[in-house]
């Protein structure tokens, strides 16, 4: 991207009126956030890095206890094909990633939602393919926070990225209802849609899943995790011959080794909770009453399912 067409944008869109959005509804968009050659090479790249055979249930299950960095593409059981660690595929890919990081808005809303010494964890290449099935209702870990590239023009919410907006600050009880089919809550949700270029950022502890993809068309998204310098997560770093060839901003979000004496806090009191927040399990509560009522009503539905086949 041109530094003309970067300090145009940067004008346009103002940096505190996106962490207000984010700040509201635990996510925000980011229009036209990469040029059209950008997305061309990194749709390029994805697709080329997403042909393969497929890794075995069991290795992706256990992908997350990983000790050491490990590329590995599989195509879940709702037909959704992802490519996890994809640095050091494709030097055209890392020089793109930089890029992003460096972007100047970017630069400063990933400052503004997680403070300084935030930690780069997952780099992932996701496509719905063709009649992929939902992805469930859920929370993941607290303080994660996901920026979301657009590699497809997604019009319609089929097969896209849905979230309950406002709903990172309920109670948070992590992948307490799994069962709720996104569809069901289809008044409330909204759909991460937008233009090839355009980017989302939310938080991963608002309930959020996907819907059913339509059955004519695939479309891919490029994923960047981040977590703040407080989760008590392991990161797993790239090899050292992967990780001495990134850009600065690359090699920056990877480090491990904080002083939290030089950090700086999150841009509101609302964010700086939502990094730290805790879930607490409670057996009697409104929560484990809905969770019951979901697992019922789907035990329910299977049931009668199988007894209209017979």
């Amino acid at each position: 991207m041109r530094a003309a067409d970067r300090d145009r944008i940067v004008k346009i869109l103002n940096v505190a009126d996106l962490t207000s959005e984010y700040v509201k509804y635990g996510c925000v968009r980011i229009p036209k956030l990469l040029d059209d050659d950008t997305v061309r090479l990194l749709a390029q790249e994805s697709q080329k890095l997403l042909v393969g055979e497929s890794e075995q249930l069991s290795l992706a299950i256990n992908f997350f206890e990983r000790k050491e960095w490990q590329t590995l593409l599989w195509t879940t059981p709702q037909n959704v094909t992802i490519l996890y660690d994809i640095l050091g595929q494709s030097p055209q890919l890392d020089a793109a990633l930089e890029s992003i990081l460096a972007h100047p808005i970017i630069d400063r809303l990933l400052l503004d939602v997680l403070g300084t010494d935030y930690k780069m964890w997952l780099l992932q290449i996701r496509r719905a393919n063709p009649g992929s099935d939902c992805l469930r209702i859920h929370q993941d870990r607290p303080g994660e926070t996901c920026l979301q590239i657009l590699l497809d023009d997604i019009p319609s919410p089929a097969g896209s990225t849905v979230l309950l907006p406002g709903s990172d600050v309920w109670p948070r009880i992590i992948n307490s209802m799994p069962f709720i089919d996104p569809k069901y809550l289809a008044p409330w949700l909204r759909s991460l849609t937008g233009k090839k270029g355009d980017a989302w950022l939310f938080t991963r502890t608002v309930w959020h899943g996907r819907l059913q993809a339509d059955s004519r068309r695939s479309q891919t998204v490029l994923m960047l995790s981040f977590l703040p310098c407080c989760a008590n997560q392991n990161i797993v770093l790239p090899p050292p011959n992967i990780l001495e060839q990134l850009g600065p901003k690359l090699q920056a979000a990877f480090h491990n080794k904080i002083d939290l004496s030089d950090s700086h806090l999150a841009a509101t009191p609302e964010l700086q909770k939502l990094l730290v927040a805790n879930p607490r399990f409670k057996w009697w509560s409104p929560w484990q009453l809905a969770i019951g009522l979901s697992y019922f009503f789907s035990l329910a539905l299977s049931v009668w399912r199988f007894c209209k086949r017979r």
